[in-house]
């Protein structure tokens, strides 16, 4: 059976390789005659001129039966200096396979290439253009308010001046953009655009230095506007899958400010990589935002914004409608790096559900004098942590910790963590709002302050009905500042094995913990200067211990509940 299955298996390698050949063996590019000459180009340098296409003010159309390049030849645009843009359509109905290079004599001239069945670009195909570059599957192109530029219907275009406002996706079978150990770099300061209905990315490298990648799996849609601060489709979108796997990498470069959009619905990385980083003091945030249905990082997978030099750093907006998984050591994180870098970017994740397992995290981290980034995210139904997964946002010199801010309906933790870190600085504030459960199993909340005279932080829970300490901690800690705030806000605390909660400081002000049930909390709460709780402490509290089994400590200054008449004493008072 073995040897039967592992026949199978190479017949079919064989099969997938002599297709493959095939289809780059034959490559040539053909003129479909709606535009001009109905002609073959010769190679292996196929020289696309004006003449064989039509003008219209700034922008050059072309229309081509096929489009296919194989590793040894080259397809170079050329026309007059003043097109702008270079718009060009694929109408046999078969996929277009390139494997050379593309490129574009006509100074910073933007390139655009429609073909409604799709794409594949291989190992040897490279970018040579002065402009811009945008690959897609859309059926039509909207020019302006009242032209377009079709590929099923070419008779039905209307071909005008205006530039390139919208892509149309109308197809019944809506089709995929490969992209398979290919290195697509765009110029710098340009855009990199896949849009398909399904966009597939093996051990492939998308990088616009200092410009801007756009990636969309739209399977149906009347438009897709690419605007500045994002990817915009009518509500009754229908939307694909986009895959990044085997290291494939999504890059806007070191130098500069540059962005990363991505629109579809499944959005899966597995042992790959979108990085966005900048070195540069720059008005304007580098983003990474992506929108999606669900989203999946597995094996190390890495969303990144990194800033090297002493701005602001960027970054990362992710709104998901369904589930956020992350596993198998997979990242969502800001850092600062570098002698002078400034602070880290901040995260906002959105999302039904939030899934963090083996050592996954979500983290902005300061690794320079800049300060961590702040961390929100809003989850509709369940958040669970578990393996050693974390949600930080530290500073491992002399800047400030990052704030975290957590809400969900209910919220688990097996061997997880959520925490702010300063090594020398003030400590962050973390709000944990979980309006159901907050279950604790072996896990931790921290906001500590390991040296220096930085302050601990400040850290609230609010509004479990139900919250359930195992064998974990609660630490608001510092070592030559004071000691931070904690308070916790239940209807019901249960603790059970070894578990403590902490507001202590080796040198400093012991802080002080707060248990009562009689206010919720939010993100205006907790304030960011950090409250001077010395004359709020009442009494220290002694280990308490009900069973022989299980013990409950507040450990450090945590007062007794207070008095009917001065509830509101400790209530921290600012915006957080």
């Amino acid at each position: 059976m073995l040897r039967i299955t592992q026949t199978i298996r190479i017949k079919c390698y064989l099969l997938n390789l002599l297709i493959l050949y095939t289809t780059f063996a034959s490559a040539e590019i053909v003129f479909d005659g709606s535009l001009g000459p109905a002609v073959s180009l010769n190679g292996p340098d196929f020289e696309v001129t004006a003449n064989f296409g039509k003008l219209h003010g700034s922008n050059l159309f072309h229309s081509f039966k096929t489009f296919d390049l194989t590793a040894a030849q080259t397809a170079n645009f050329s026309g007059p200096n003043t097109v702008q843009n270079i718009i060009g359509r694929v109408t046999a109905g078969e996929k277009s396979s390139i494997d050379g290079v593309l490129r574009s004599s006509i100074p910073q001239a933007d390139l655009y290439l429609l073909n409604p069945d799709g794409f594949i670009f291989g190992k040897h195909a490279r970018l040579d253009l002065q402009g811009s570059l945008f690959v897609s599957t859309a059926s039509q192109l909207k020019l302006g308010s009242f032209g377009v530029f079709t590929t099923r219907l070419p008779e039905r275009s209307v071909l005008v001046s205006a530039s390139p406002s919208a892509f149309g996706f109308l197809d019944v079978k809506p089709a995929t953009i490969e992209i398979n150990s290919s290195n697509l770099v765009a110029k710098e300061g340009e855009t990199l655009s896949v849009l398909g209905g399904e966009i597939k990315i093996n051990r492939g490298l998308l990088r616009a230095i200092s410009g801007r990648v756009n990636l969309a799996a739209i399977t149906k849609a009347n438009e897709l506007t690419i605007t500045p601060t994002g990817l915009n489709v009518a509500a009754n979108a229908q939307f694909g899958k986009i895959d990044l796997e085997n290291n494939a990498m999504v890059d806007v470069g070191r130098q500069g400010t540059g962005d990363i959009y991505i629109r579809g619905g499944q959005f899966f990385l597995e042992n790959s990589f979108v990085i966005a980083a900048n070195t540069e003091v720059n008005e304007r945030i580098n983003v990474i935002r992506i929108d999606v249905k669900e989203l999946r990082l597995d094996n190390q997978a890495d969303i990144d914004s990194r800033t090297y030099g002493p701005g602001q750093g960027g970054q990362i907006i992710i709104n998901v409608a369904g589930e956020t998984r992350l596993s198998n050591n997979s990242t969502i994180r800001t850092n600062s790096l570098g002698t002078e870098a400034g602070k880290a970017g901040n995260i906002s994740l959105k999302a039904q559900r939030l899934s963090l397992f083996t050592n996954s995290s979500i983290t902005s981290n300061a690794f320079s004098l800049g300060d961590g980034g702040n961390i929100t995210i809003k989850i509709h139904d369940n958040i669970n942590l578990n393996s050693s997964a974390a949600i930080s946002a530290d500073s491992a010199d002399l800047g400030n910790a990052g704030n975290i801010y957590v809400s969900s309906t209910n919220l688990a933790m097996d061997a997880g963590t959520i925490s702010t870190a300063a090594d020398k600085a003030e400590g962050g504030n973390i709000v944990i709002n979980a309006r159901n459960q907050l279950i604790m199993y072996n896990s931790v909340f921290s906001a500590n302050v390991a040296g220096g005279q930085g302050n601990g932080g400040n850290l609230a829970i609010s509004n479990p009905g139900l919250f359930q300490l195992t064998d974990s901690q609660i630490t608001a800690n510092a070592s030559g500042g004071n000691g931070g705030f904690v308070l916790i806000v239940t209807d019901i605390l249960s603790e059970l094995g070894e578990s403590w909660i902490s507001a202590s400081s080796e040198s400093g002000r012991e802080g002080d913990v707060k248990i009562d049930d009689i206010y919720n909390i939010d993100i205006n709460t907790l304030p960011v200067e950090f409250l001077d709780v010395s004359n709020l402490i009442k009494k220290r509290c002694n280990g308490i211990s009900e069973t022989q089994s299980s013990s409950f400590f507040l450990k450090g200054r945590g007062g007794l509940p207070n008095a009917p008449d001065d509830l509101q004493t400790y209530m921290p008072i600012g915006v957080w």
